[in-house]
């Protein structure tokens, strides 16, 4: 039986051809339920609050992007260019919703990113590159894009929400 995530990473690597079918079908898609058939179709507006609170602190911008050097943001642009859902920017949980239900809603498990680096990360995949990398190595990326700082914060949120 193949796993969502191997699904979703096949899926990820006919982006380029299909990319206007996965788009579409992932926005049809509104809220994320629990088996709880009643909530299809209905939006989460404690999702949508938290996404705007988290753009709105990320100054509706990615925060790889913002970390890229100028040669790297020039190869990030060819891959970018002409190419507008890629550079979408998304809400990415640094912790997974599956197996961190607890942090779905913390501002501080959320950063924006491009879908590019969103897709890629979600991979275990080098979000400039497209290169595979460890779970460490994602962790890195997002440490990164959160900050020292924040990230430590958000360690100690999970901890104590895990207590």
């Amino acid at each position: 039986m193949e796993l969502y995530f191997e699904k979703y990473c096949k899926r990820y690597d006919k982006l380029e051809s299909q990319q206007k079918l996965v788009y579409e079908r992932n926005t049809e898609r509104k809220v994320f339920t629990n088996k709880d058939s009643s909530s299809i179709n209905k939006t989460d507006e404690q999702w949508e609050q938290v996404k705007k609170e988290v753009v709105e602190r990320d100054m509706n911008t990615c925060r790889i992007y913002r970390l890229l050097s100028p040669i790297e943001k020039r190869e990030v642009d060819s891959l970018l260019n002409g190419n507008p859902v890629l550079k979408t920017l998304d809400p990415a949980h640094i912790f997974g919703r599956g197996s961190n239900p607890e942090l779905k809603y913390v501002k501080e498990n959320i950063v924006s990113l491009y879908r590019l680096f969103h897709t890629r990360l979600d991979c275990y995949q080098h979000p400039i590159t497209g290169k595979p990398i460890t779970k460490e190595e994602r962790i890195i990326w997002f440490e990164k894009a959160l900050g020292e700082s924040e990230f430590m914060k958000l360690i100690t949120i999970k901890e104590n929400l895990r207590s």
